[in-house]
């Protein structure tokens, strides 16, 4: 058996224990991905290890897995399909000025990804990290479709980590997120409640959680909408351990 891309398994092809032991039935040069706690996808992914190189590979549509941290001098903004593995690396964002829906050097908004079209699959450890600004977003939803299916995710103000607007989709399988606390001290108490998970009050979009990790976060109990939301999907509970709500399958 030798298996290639373009499919889904509901077994990890590159680690089949069926036989009594590990076999890969990997063709050269693919690899396995976990789509879910269920199906694998298969594919050749396109290494990649400078801003410059990720993203020429996703305007190409490609497969990416990092090989070397990325600090962006320019926001990532998707119009048609990708995927990443993040492989253990780290991707910083720089500080932007947004004008009239472009973005601009500045020191107003700092976004990670903005996904304005297509469908953004976040594979893998490794962390988004959206440094201090104004708007400190890891990932925007605005109008495109996010699906995350592992990585930590993080901000550096008070604003909105995972964000929905214009209609947009974010479907979170996995992962840990970490929103900043810069305001604990108002009269509300921290802003994690606040600030995790968000969608637009005038244009929203939609963020269901079928798993993951929230720091001071209750996805299925969140202030961040008025009247408050309930993000977590049908069949799945938000359990709090420690200082993190946990969802999984009921």
């Amino acid at each position: 058996i030798e298996i290639k891309g373009g499919r889904f398994y509901r077994f990890n092809p590159e680690l089949n224990a069926a036989d009594g032991m590990p076999t890969d039935y990997m063709a050269a040069g693919y690899k396995a991905y976990a789509v879910d706690a269920d199906w694998y996808s298969v594919v050749a992914p396109t290494e990649v290890a400078s801003e410059a190189a990720l993203m020429s590979a996703i305007a190409a549509n490609k497969h990416v897995i990092l090989t070397s941290d990325i600090v962006l001098d320019n926001v990532l903004v998707l119009n048609s399909d990708a995927t990443i593995v993040l492989n253990g690396k780290t991707i910083t964002s720089g500080v932007f000025a947004e004008s009239n829906g472009t973005i601009n050097e500045g020191t107003t908004d700092s976004f990670v990804f903005w996904v304005k079209g297509g469908t953004l699959n976040i594979h893998g450890d490794g962390e988004i990290n959206a440094a201090e600004a104004k708007y400190s977003m890891a990932v925007w939803a605005d109008g495109g479709t996010v699906n995350i299916y592992g990585g930590t995710y993080k901000n550096n103000n008070a604003s909105d980590l995972i964000y929905a607007k214009n209609g947009g989709v974010v479907n979170i399988y996995g992962g840990e997120f970490i929103a900043s606390n810069k305001n604990a001290d108002t009269e509300d108490g921290t802003l994690e409640e606040y600030s995790a998970l968000n969608l637009n009050d005038k244009n929203p979009g939609t963020i269901t959680v079928y798993g993951g990790s929230f720091y001071k976060f209750n996805p299925a109990d969140n202030l961040s909408e008025n009247p408050k939301v309930n993000f977590v999907a049908a069949g799945y509970q938000s359990v709090q351990n420690g200082d993190y709500w946990v969802v999984s399958k009921q």
